[in-house]
């Protein structure tokens, strides 16, 4: 969690004023289970640190379809999704990641070098609906985000949890 919020040193030039990072989780207290609340906001920034350069609106689409690009990347291909989307899975916890394909290749472009217009470029792209759920999963910026909660929940990452933070 410490590192995760290290990583950003700055947004348009501007240091984060609040980055913390926050875990939920559940200790047995006298025989009874309750809901505890960890969150940290360290100092320092790590030397591998990140400056966001969202000097406009286009380099704000682009740094905001970064990291499902980078995930997509990461994961497995998911060969049977919905057709307009690139989908991949992550890890055993069973996330799937998906992006719109056209918005997917304009990002890329756009991080080629042809960066003007991709703001308008990404909403044109983008469906015409009222609502923030556009089918299970899918969602109207043109992302989709799913896990299999029962595995997810099945899996034991919580040993040594105080090490890590």
């Amino acid at each position: 969690m410490r590192l995760q919020k290290r990583m950003i040193r700055s947004v348009a030039g501007v240091p984060p004023e609040i980055a913390y990072g926050c875990c939920a989780y559940f200790e047995k207290t006298n025989g009874q289970e309750w809901l505890h609340l960890y969150s940290v906001d360290p100092e320092e920034d790590d030397p591998e640190a990140i400056d966001f350069r969202i000097s406009s609106p286009d380099h704000f689409i682009a740094a905001y379809y970064a990291p499902f690009l980078s995930a997509i990347r990461a994961g497995e291909p998911v060969l049977d999704a919905e057709p307009d989307y690139l989908t991949a899975t992550l890890g055993p916890f069973g996330i799937r990641v998906s992006i719109l394909r056209s918005v997917a290749e304009r990002i890329r472009v756009a991080q080629e070098g042809r960066m003007p217009g991709l703001q308008s470029d990404v909403l044109a792209l983008l469906p015409r609906t009222s609502e923030w759920e556009i089918a299970p999963g899918l969602f109207a910026d043109g992302t989709g985000v799913t896990t299999k909660w029962a595995d997810s929940f099945a899996q034991q990452d919580w040993d040594g949890l105080d090490e890590r933070w």
